[in-house]
């Protein structure tokens, strides 16, 4: 069940901003929902950074900040993490993610998003826990249920795509090091998280020169 309600979390979010928030146990998961429903509605569409036709907004921003904020004390919720330039440049990696699995012959295909938003709703129907979850997000967001999966599924490219990005990175971090392990074990280690992050820190060095600031 756990495993189920993390992965409707992480679909609230998503709907929200095109990146990827670690959720953790909040102790109150519906008043943490709406008050993000309610937090989505005040956007605020000042661009603070451009990548190609991609474009981060404060809203964007203001967003993952409010998210963080609800996590309180938790251990997984690192301050320097949610400063507004890292938040910046942790969306426009995203997109230069999603990119790299379209490049690399791994973005996600019309079947793979189907297949997700099938899971996501079997899982709204068959479990009343997480059915109180998104209907709370919703009711603070100010969407009907049918809104809701439509962005659901129109978000699902991009998380999809950086999840298939993450398990090729993992087969190349097998053969470059030797690990014997399946490459679910690798995805597993600490070794790898420094391998994906360095990973991810040279894709905004190479992509610099494409990239406008403006805060």
């Amino acid at each position: 069940m756990k495993k189920k309600t993390a992965i409707i979390l992480c679909s609230v979010l998503a709907v929200i901003i095109v990146c990827s928030i670690c959720v953790v146990s909040f102790g109150d998961e519906i008043s943490f929902l709406k008050s993000l429903g309610i937090s989505s509605k005040q956007s605020d569409d000042t661009v603070l950074a451009e990548y190609k036709d991609f474009k981060v907004t404060q809203g964007m921003v203001n967003f993952q900040k409010r998210a963080a904020n609800l996590a309180g004390g938790s251990p997984n919720v690192k301050a320097s993490d949610y400063t507004k330039d890292a938040i910046i440049d942790r969306l426009l990696i995203g997109r230069m993610l999603v990119e790299e699995a379209e490049s690399r012959g791994v973005a996600a295909t019309k079947a793979e998003m189907e297949e997700n938003l099938g899971s996501l709703k079997a899982s709204y129907n068959d479990y009343p826990e997480v059915k109180k979850q998104v209907d709370e997000y919703c009711s603070g967001a100010g969407l009907s249920i049918d809104e809701y999966w439509t962005q659901v599924y129109d978000q699902s490219y991009d998380q999809i795509s950086r999840t298939n990005l993450r398990i090729q990175l993992g087969k190349d971090f097998c053969s470059e090091t030797g690990y014997n392990g399946s490459v679910d074990d690798a995805l597993m280690t600490d070794e790898f998280d420094q391998y994906y992050n360095d990973h991810r820190a040279q894709l905004l060095k190479e992509h610099q020169s494409d990239v406008k600031y403006y805060s």
